[in-house]
């Protein structure tokens, strides 16, 4: 006897995240469980007269996994997955489509809510009003136990009722039960049961118990299906009552009872097992028809209908199955009238065929051979006015190029088309199971190449035991080699006709390795429906030593294929892009590793011989490896390297030393030019505790950090600050003292000097999620207090996706301890405050944003070809993408669109504004070489081998040299007279670097420059900031010093201004800080700027000027008000006594945010008026009112160019072709200005 192992399959996921009440729910739904049983194992197919205990794998014994699997996660995005079950695929995915999905039915029942049924096998009765007899009450067609009033246990029993005639094993008695006050810690409760009791005989037929884990959590909200089989046989006509029983002291909602007579019959629709799980099965009689349909027309533009069939070639009840007729597909209107369309897959005989109907006109095609015995998938997309799409595939087939077939029929209806799902079976049974309506964003398909029949050596192969002598081998030993051969990729984007990308891969017969991928677009209009893009060569180390050493890469190239075919790999004018890989020292990549150790990497540059693509040019890097395998030098070439040769020079070189005990972790890293610097860890975390560089003569910078047990960061300490509080210091709250239910928190204190210590708290859920950030104790116009910021992300009511939401901060009282009013600083969110909403699709890509003012400010919609944006004021912007997701194009609101060309390797070429083409080209590293811009001319570069750009020669021939030190810092520039470039040349601007003399702490640092308006020198502090600068200009005396002081922030604390070409420093000016970081006063010789108020979004209200005589006011539109949200509406200056008798203005805006009015006060209340068009471009402005500065001026634009074509008057036109954008003439009556470039 053997035990067979049971498992469970997760339906539903409920996530809490701590802080909001509701959980997000993840569903999850399943079809054909399978195991290596002779319908999915070849090996056991085959095996089937050998005994048990000679097969290698007995039956039944390896667990499969499941052909469908769906998941549908919290913001609806629903993931569907198809897995090959056989002997060689197993567990491998092999198709993947991602979307949404309305409606799903796995045919566990026949469930009248979305089904039409002609033939039902089903009986079904509802709770209402007053249930047939029991305890408990009934009311909105729910019954509900009562608890504890109805003793030891409530009943609720239907019946009794007559058993039809010709049915045996297979009943089922399915009721919908949900469970109150569920707690999932005493989960194994038994809370009740079901039973079928035959009254006839005084019998329970079967039984099943109900446990607490069964119902989930969810309360009486959460109903769930309760299964019961019973076996009638030799039970005609005899009384059954169908029984709930609910323990006492539980509450209990029923909604219904249905009971699924599994009887045979010619006629009939009846649900099932077929393969492990419960599938619909329809059979009809010659001439006669069986007939489902969806309940609701619920199918719209650009969504599918996707259902599994199954053709047996034996009816249940026995015989042959022949199958006239079936048809399974989508129709509108009314049969018989000219209303009527269906688009279907039509089962004639042994074909599947595509047919349509437009009134009672029908057209048709055969599509593929039907294979009795298969499942198939059948995927039905409608798109109004376009060509509504069927495809059908063999759901298990994932071998070589097969995809699926297809049969397409345009529609057109004056208004969006309805459409229902339906099935029709004449002469025959079929098997639905699966059904879906769904809207699909993308789709990947992997098929596979199996190579079998490989070889056995029969010695090394597991033989039995004591089963006879000699001992015989195990049958049902295959070998299997599975590579992935195609993926197509289908982008959808909610249309039904997507963009198909393929990536086809080649292998080496003999070692497997990966040798070619090929990248290919689908196109009928070219030979074989691809048109190839390009593909990537690898070759692998030879095994002339031995070393088998086989699967290491020496070479990759890529190149740009034709049309219809690839180039071999010698083809050296299509090539994109090359890589070589060194080993064990070697210069040459085709010398055959002896261990294996990658030493180097060259990169094709470019062919020194351009014409005949010769002489190619490397970028060369060498490695080296201490004896622990850590890589402990890098040498980087700045010189080109030649076929099979190392490059000259000296390399730029680091060097990295690891620990003496764990051989880990870097402690030392030295690289050109400047000392070492050095690391120390907390042996224990593995983390690092301090970085340690020098900055000067005998100067070092330690930053230092320390964590928690748990590895987390708790300070920083910079130079500076090695005493008393830290740079910056993080306490984690866990669970906060007396627990009080508060979200974890982080808190983050950030020194400024000794006594400003400024901190936020951050609170997150329990998915990690930022919930709140607290400005703690800012000083804001209305004293201390704390300014908060809420935020949400949780799926989005109103349909699939997710919404985010973000208020403005506001203000709420300062939190500085434990008690009253609130022992935590954790105050709740509150989303009465004015918020931000962006809701996001199922992609996570953001679809509507609305401001403040409820208004919203920005809609994207996403298509397979293109993207939609729409501004606050419905300005449409369209970006259109090639199938490799590249923008082709965008189409403003208004005036000229622009186009984008792309190489094979994705690189831009060329851009197309108005008719104005730039183009661009590159070599073979990715880097630009040429450039031809519409307005600046042709430019050309060069570069050195590390990509540096070394020379630069714009449309005139003038040419900029370009010099760099060891690590690659920029050390000078030289204006050359011809295009090429000296190697020392006269600088005519040079940049010095790494000054330590006179205390200047400027290792690493830029410390002098000179060019011809003069010389610049710097000095730097111990954490790098400048200190210091001096300038010299030409032509005038002494020198400009300037100096600069810091908090421990890095923030500008003080100023010291030159005092004239003294050499000196001059006036001092400082800047304090309140906590929050805004700016306080500013204050030299007097003060610039004094007690400055800001609100909880740190915007300045008031601040005094010059030395409290004067005074800046500022006001703001409320969040809400529209048009306004928050933005500047009035600004004043003046004395302290009359506070706009400087100056004052008030402003409105557009919906766009444009500046709409401006009035001024202080200039007899004149308003200036501007206008705008939908590309922002200032089309008018004028003043009304009185006040000096009267003016009236419009603007226009050239709809093909975009140019400025009037201006106040004047027309523009543009005659330099060179120039397509510049000004040649501006015409004002008699008046013309002429320009030349």
């Amino acid at each position: 006897m053997s035990i067979m192992q049971t498992r469970y399959r997760v339906q539903a996921k409920y996530i809490y995240d701590g802080v909001n009440s509701e959980p997000q729910v993840a569903r999850y739904h399943y079809d054909e469980a399978a195991t290596n049983d002779s319908a999915h194992s070849t090996a056991i197919a085959n095996t089937e007269l050998i005994p048990r205990e000679l097969r290698f794998t007995p039956a039944f014994s390896e667990f499969r996994g499941h052909a469908v699997f769906q998941e549908i996660a919290p913001t609806g995005a629903t993931t569907t997955s198809f897995y090959s079950q056989d002997d060689a695929k197993k567990g491998r995915v092999q198709r993947q489509q991602v979307g949404t999905q309305s409606v799903w039915d796995g045919f566990e029942r026949q469930d009248g809510s979305l089904w039409s049924f002609t033939h039902n096998s089903y009986s079904n009765w509802q709770a209402e009003t007053t249930p047939y007899h029991g305890d408990g009450a009934a009311g909105s067609e729910v019954w509900q136990s009562s608890g504890n009033g109805c003793g030891t246990h409530c009943t609720l029993t239907y019946g009794p009722y007559q058993t039809p005639s010709a049915v045996g094993a297979g009943q089922r008695a399915i009721t919908r039960l949900a469970l109150d006050d569920n707690n999932l810690s005493t989960g194994t409760d038994l809370v009740g049961w079901l039973d079928v009791y035959d009254s006839t005989t005084a019998t329970v037929l079967a039984q099943r118990n109900l446990y607490r884990y069964e119902f989930g959590v969810g309360g009486l909200s959460n109903f769930k299906e309760f299964a019961l089989e019973f076996d009638t046989t030799g039970l005609d006509t005899h009384l059954l009552e169908y029984r709930l029983f609910v323990m006492g002291s539980i509450v209990m909602a029923h909604d219904w009872t249905q009971v699924e007579w599994n009887h045979d019959s010619g006629h009939i629709q009846k649900t099932a097992r077929l393969h492990g799980d419960h599938a619909l099965y329809a059979v009809a009689p010659e001439t006669q028809w069986t007939t489902l349909s969806r309940q609701q027309a619920s199918l719209t533009d650009g969504e599918m209908a996707r259902i599994q069939f199954y053709v047996p070639s034996e009816l249940a009840s026995g015989g042959n199955n022949p199958l006239s007729t079936g048809v399974l597909g989508v129709e509108s209107g009314v049969w018989g009238t000219a209303s009527y369309r269906r688009l279907a897959l039509k089962i004639s005989g042994d074909q599947l065929m595509g047919e349509s109907y437009v009134g009672t006109s029908s057209s048709n095609s055969t599509l593929m051979p039907l294979n009795k015995n298969r499942w198939y998938v059948l995927q039905i997309g409608i798109e109004d006015g376009g060509d509504s799409q069927l495809l059908v595939w063999e759901r298990d087939v994932a071998d070589g190029g097969y995809l699926h077939v297809g049969y397409d029929a345009t529609f057109n209806f004056p208004v969006a088309s309805h459409w229902k799902f339906f099935q029709q079976v004449s002469g025959g049974a079929m098997w639905l199971d699966s059904y879906q309506e769904i809207v699909n964003y993308s789709e990947t398909v992997t098929r596979y190449r199996v190579e079998a029949g490989r070889t056995i050596d029969e010695s090394q192969m597991p033989h039995k035991v004591n089963w006879s002598v000699p001992w015989p081998l195990y049958e049902g030993v295959y070998a299997y080699w599975v590579t992935p051969q195609y993926q197509f990729n289908l982008s959808y984007e909610g249309d039904v006709s997507p963009n198909l990308t393929r990536q086809q891969m080649e292998y080496d017969a003999l070692t497997g390795n990966p040798t070619a991928v090929t990248d290919a677009q689908a196109d009928p209009g070219v030979a074989g429906g691809w048109r190839h893009l390009r593909t990537q060569y690898t070759a692998y180390a030879s095994n002339s030593a031995n070393q088998y050493l086989t699967g290491l890469p020496i070479w990759q190239n890529v190149y740009e294929c034709d049309a219809t075919a690839c180039p071999a790999y010698s083809a050296a004018d299509k090539l994109l892009s090359s890589e070589q890989y060194l080993y064990d020292n070697h210069e040459a990549y085709n010398t055959a590793p002896t261990h294996g150790v990658l030493t180097g990497k060259r990169t094709l540059l470019r062919w020194a011989n351009a014409a005949n693509h010769a002489d190619p040019r490397y970028n060369d890097e060498r490695y080296e490896y201490d004896g622990w395998g850590n890589q402990t030098i890098v040498k980087l070439y700045e010189n080109e390297g030649l076929d099979n040769q190392a490059p000259s020079g000296t390399p730029r070189t680091v060097t990295t030393i690891f620990d003496g005990n764990y051989h880990s972790y870097p402690v030392s890293v030295q690289g050109p030019l400047l000392p070492a610097t050095t690391l120390d860890y907390n042996w224990t975390l593995g983390l690092p505790i301090s970085e340690t560089v020098t900055v000067g003569s005998g100067v070092t910078a330690t930053t230092t950090g320390d964590y928690d047990p748990f590895g987390r960061l708790i300070e920083i300490r910079r130079p500076g600050d090695e005493s008393g509080a830290p740079t910056v210091g993080i306490a984690y709250f866990d669970s906060y003292p007396g627990s009080y239910g508060v979200p974890f928190m982080i808190n983050i204190q950030q020194k400024l000097n000794g006594s400003q210590l400024p901190h936020i708290r951050r609170f997150y859920n329990g998915l990690g999620e930022l919930i709140q950030e607290q400005q703690a104790r800012s000083l804001l116009a209305t004293g201390f207090k704390d300014v908060v910021v809420d935020s949400r992300v949780q799926p989005f009511e109103g349909g699939a996706g997710t919404e985010q939401l973000q208020s403005v901060p506001y203000e709420i009282y300062n939190w500085q301890s434990s008690g009253s009013p609130d022992p935590t600083p954790w105050r709740g969110q509150d989303f009465t405050q004015p918020l931000t909403q962006t809701i996001l699709d199922v992609a996570g890509r953001p679809v509507a944003v609305t401001g403040t003012d409820g208004q919203v400010q920005q809609t994207t919609s996403y298509f397979r070809d293109r993207v939609e944006t729409r501004d606050a004021d419905s300005n449409l912007t369209t970006s259109y993408m090639d199938v490799w997701g590249q923008v082709s194009s965008v189409v403003p609101a208004l005036g000229p669109s622009t186009s984008y060309t792309y190489d094979a390797k994705g690189q831009l070429t060329a851009t197309n504004y108005g008719g104005a083409i730039s183009a661009i080209q590159y070599d073979l590293a990715g880097r630009k070489v040429w450039m031809d811009d519409a307005d600046m001319g042709v430019w050309t570069y060069q570069y050195n081998a590390l990509g540096e750009l070394k020379r630069q020669t714009d449309a005139r021939n003038k040419t900029v040299c370009f010099y760099y030190d060891q690590l690659g810092r920029m050390t000078g520039k030289h204006y050359a007279t011809t295009t090429s470039c000296p190697t020392s040349p006269t600088l005519n601007v040079s940049y010095g670097y790494d000054d330590i003399l006179n205390g200047n702490l400027g290792y690493g640092q830029r410390t002098s420059m000179t060019d011809s308006s003069g010389s610049t020198s710097w000095r730097y502090d111990v954490r790098g900031r400048v200190v210091e600068e001096v300038r010299n200009v030409t032509g005038v005396s002494g020198s400009f010093k300037s100096a600069w002081a810091y908090n421990s922030a890095d923030m500008v604390k003080g100023i010291y201004y030159p005092d004239g070409n003294s050499g000196n420093t001059g006036e001092a000016v400082a800047t304090t800080y309140l906590a929050q970081g805004s700016v306080f006063s500013v204050y030299g010789s007097i003060a610039y700027a004094s007690n400055s108020k800001y609100d909880a979004a740190g915007r300045l209200l008031t601040q005094e000027r010059k030395s409290k005589t004067q005074k800046l006011t500022q006001s703001y539109f409320d969040w809400a008000t529209v048009g306004g949200v928050g933005r500047l509406q009035t600004i004043q200056a003046g004395t302290s006594a009359s506070p706009a008798s400087y100056l004052g203005l008030a402003y409105t805006y557009d919906p766009l945010g444009n500046v709409a009015t401006a009035q001024e006060t202080t200039n007899s209340s004149q308003v200036q008026h501007y206008s705008y068009d939908d590309l922002n471009r200032l089309t008018a402005a004028w003043t009304t009112g009185l006040g000096s500065g009267q003016y009236n001026e419009t603007y226009s634009y050239n709809a093909t160019t975009g140019n400025l074509a009037t201006k106040a008057g004047y027309t523009h036109s543009y005659a330099d072709t060179n120039h397509p954008h510049a000004v040649t003439q501006a015409t004002n009556g008699t008046l013309t200005n002429s320009y030349e470039y």
